[in-house]
């Protein structure tokens, strides 16, 4: 690997932990509700926006953070 240049050695270093990354938010993101319920007593109403709210930020921050 030491023929190539610096940035595809960093791609290839870079693409495995992404998208091992990817697959962990996915693992996670199905027991985030779970986890939003033991913060307080929350009706099933108010525990739906803020599981929605707690997925939507979680993105977002994904969205902003990911490498153009």
């Amino acid at each position: 690997m030491s023929h190539l240049p610096t940035w595809k050695r960093n791609l290839y270093v870079l693409l495995p932990g992404t998208f091992i990354t990817s697959v962990a938010f996915g693992e996670f993101f199905p027991f985030m509700s779970l986890y939003v319920n033991q913060l307080g007593s929350y009706t099933k109403g108010q525990l739906s926006i803020l599981s929605g709210i707690v997925y939507s930020i979680t993105s977002l921050v994904v969205m902003l953070t990911a490498s153009f």
